[in-house]
This record gives structure tokens, sequence and C-alpha cells, in this order.
């Protein structure tokens, strides 16, 4: 466990987050009095701990998740994933989970959904998992259909038409991030916190190196040079049309000299 959790502070430091040796301490000192197996009490005690500013709290849910949501494998790679159902039946329960709103129900079938469509099969290896293929496969965008088709057949006023847009929104997306939150657990499982870690946190934006940001430079001048040129041309437009108004201090003492 103490091993497990230097190399969890080592991570928040890569990714951005200052942890200070007091810190550590003072969580280890704190997930004394709580019990490891529960969860939730074990991971308020080490972010009461350890984190600073809210900012910093994406970084800190993302590796925790890697570095104490999982356990070191001792099994097969090449388990069975096969439930004894098809797709269509798995899509059904998850419409029926996403209508319900049941949070137990979608993280259930996150699960089984990447454990049945998430194993790269060109993988040498057999423990990468991929959420792009478990999305691919469940084609969300058809189940987002349904929800327009039945919108159309209830008798429902526009501002309660968008409501349950939005609501169903983000049960979708919390879906999405029940399953990427399993494949990252599956992978780290087998490959360690680490290899996850590396590509699957990103750093404090404050700690990112702005001047090296190339794409980001380039969009933002792409964004800039039509704002400036509307701007110069505003301001020449201005200058011509005006006859009297502010003193042209330079061209008054150049003319006077």
């Amino acid at each position: 466990m103490l091993d497990r959790f230097l190399e969890f502070s080592d991570a928040l430091r890569s990714a951005g987050v200052p942890v200070s040796t007091s810190e550590q301490t003072d969580a280890i000192t704190a997930i004394r009095h709580v019990d490891p197996s529960h969860r939730g009490s074990f991971k308020a005690a080490v972010a009461a701990a350890m984190i600073k500013s809210e900012s910093h709290r994406p970084q800190f849910d993302a590796l925790f998740d890697l570095y104490f949501g999982t356990v070191p494998s001792e099994a097969p790679h090449h388990q069975p994933d096969d439930t004894g159902r098809d797709r269509n039946e798995l899509v059904r329960d998850l419409v029926d989970a996403l209508f319900a709103g049941d949070a137990v129900a979608l993280g259930e079938l996150a699960r089984e959904a990447v454990a049945r469509f998430g194993r790269l099969q060109n993988s040498p290896s057999g423990d990468w998992y991929s959420n792009y293929q478990v999305m691919r496969a469940l084609d969300l965008d058809s189940i987002a259909d349904l929800l327009e088709a039945t919108l159309e057949e209830a008798d429902l006023s526009p501002l309660e038409e968008r409501l349950a847009r939005d609501e169903f929104a983000r049960r979708v997306a919390e879906f999405r991030a029940m399953a990427l939150a399993d494949t990252r657990r599956r992978v780290a499982a087998q490959r360690g916190p680490a290899a996850v870690a590396r590509y699957a946190v990103n750093p404090v934006l404050e700690e990112l190196p702005f001047l090296s940001a190339t794409a980001d430079l380039t969009e933002m001048r792409k964004a800039i040079r039509p704002l400036a040129r509307k701007l110069a041309v505003r301001v020449a437009m201005k200058r011509r049309r005006s006859t009297r108004g502010t003193l042209d201090i330079r061209r008054t003492v150049r003319h006077a000299m």
C-alpha cells in the first residue's frame, strides 16, 4: 500500500499537482483512521490532505481511480468476456437504463460493454482496451434518435423537451465516462497505473508550456488575424470620417515646427 501511495504521489506531481512531503505524511496519517475498503472515505481523506485547489481535482480523481481502483491482476490475459447475450439485448438494456436514469445499471452495463467490445484484437498481449471501439459497437447516436422519436410522440412543451434532451445528454455523458474509466482500469490492472497515466491524465492547465503549444498558437493566430483587420479598418474609417474632434498632437507639433 505504501509503495502504491508513493507512486500515486509521483504521478500527481508529474501531472502538475503540487504535493509536498508534509502533505504526503498528512495523507498517510489520515488514512490510518479510515477503512481502506470503504473507497469513498479513503478517497476523501487522501484528497483533504493532498488537494489544495479545486482546479487540481480532475487530475486527482483520474489518478486515484487508476492507482486505487485497480489491483495487479494475476489472472490470465485472455478471459472469456461473453455473457451469453448479444449486442442488441445489451443495447436494449442500455436504452432502458438511460431512460430510467438508473446509475447502478449504467455502471454494470458500462463494465459489460467494455468486456464484450473493448478488447483490442490486434494487441499482441491482449490486455489493451479501446473506449472508441466500445462506443462504436454500441452506436450511441442511434440511441439518441430513439429519444427524438419518443419526444415526438409525447405531448411536451418546448421547455420540457429541452429539459428532457439535456437530462438524456447528461446520462449519456455519464455512461461514456463510466466506460472510459473501466477501460483505463482494465489496462492499468494488467500494465500498471503508470502506463495509463502517461496518456490518460491531462496536466494541470497552469502547468502547460504555453509557448510550445504550436497547434494552439496557430489556431489563436487564425482567430486573431480577422479581428485585427476588422479593427484596423474601423479605426481607419473613423479617422477619415472625422473632421473635428480629438487634437492630433503629433501632426500639430510637426506643422508648427
